[in-house]
């Protein structure tokens, strides 16, 4: 059944049905103020030349079509796949960066708590030398009063 529209003169051809049987179409037509008439023509029924020829090159269309769909929907799956396989390797990552950064901010706060007691080592090894010289000096002096009492 094929249906066309068109507008031709005051009418407007709603549907040409071919029917299969005698060799007749019949067409179905309004017009402007709604009425609808029925025209019945007899056309000579003719096999149209090449109608396999033209199926066959449908088919073949239709069906390089569904191989290109296959193709399509085959390179849309691997490449979910290697989407899904990256945003895997992504999220592993993203995992080892992060405890690679908790490690450099353990290794930094050790590294802070290491000089700071440095820092106070040095100080009190600063403070020790002060004390020797002092203790030094006390002995140097010490040693002079001894030797001032030994002459007497």
């Amino acid at each position: 059944m094929k249906q066309l529209l068109k507008k031709f003169g005051g009418l407007i051809i709603l549907a040409i049905l071919m029917l299969p049987f005698a060799s007749a179409d019949t067409i179905t037509a309004q017009s402007n103020n709604g009425s609808v008439s029925i025209i019945s023509a007899s056309v000579p029924v003719t096999p149209e030349p090449n109608a396999n020829a033209k199926a066959l090159q449908r088919i073949k269309f239709l069906q390089n079509i569904k191989d290109q769909m296959s193709a399509t929907r085959s390179d849309y799956r691997q490449i979910t796949d290697n989407v899904n396989e990256a945003t895997g390797r992504i999220a592993e990552i993203n995992v080892k960066v992060s405890t690679l950064k908790d490690q450099i901010r353990n290794l930094d706060d050790q590294i802070a708590t290491t000089k700071s007691m440095i820092a106070n080592v040095t100080i009190q090894i600063t403070e020790k030398q002060n004390e020797m010289v002092i203790l030094y000096d006390e002995i140097d002096i010490k040693k002079a009063a001894i030797e001032e009492q030994k002459t007497c």
